[in-house]
């Protein structure tokens, strides 16, 4: 986010004049609730930084269980969101909690082992 700040004030963009619209954050992948708090964390992250840059946020549609499909149009500032069914990307989470999986049999094999790893 920082580099596109960056990036329209070198194209002679004026900060006092930008504002906001946020989408996202949605609970899409079957976890359970302990295992991450990931949404929660991005979307506090974005109001938080963009509060600190004095950016004001004018449209929001974050949180809840769905995923969004955005279509943005730079020209008018104007936003199309679709809201996808979770059975819409079923490969998606398959491979997600494949992969998490993965990791924590890794991780678990490390530490058998002596290793280190970190998940984030």
């Amino acid at each position: 986010m920082e580099q596109l700040i960056n990036e329209m004030i070198k194209r002679k963009g004026s900060k006092k004049d930008f504002e906001a619209k946020v989408f996202g954050g949605g609970h899409v992948l079957n976890f359970r609730k302990t295992d991450s708090n990931v949404p929660e964390s991005n979307i506090d992250f974005v109001r938080a930084f963009l509060r600190m840059e004095q950016i004001d946020i004018v449209k929001e549609d974050v949180g809840g269980y769905s995923g969004r499909k955005i279509l943005f149009f730079p020209e008018t500032a104007k936003v199309l969101l679709q809201r996808l069914e979770s059975s819409v990307d079923s490969k998606v989470i398959q491979a997600e909690l494949s992969y998490k999986t993965r990791l924590f049999r890794e991780k678990e094999k490390l530490q058998q082992t002596g290793g280190d790893l970190t998940l984030f």
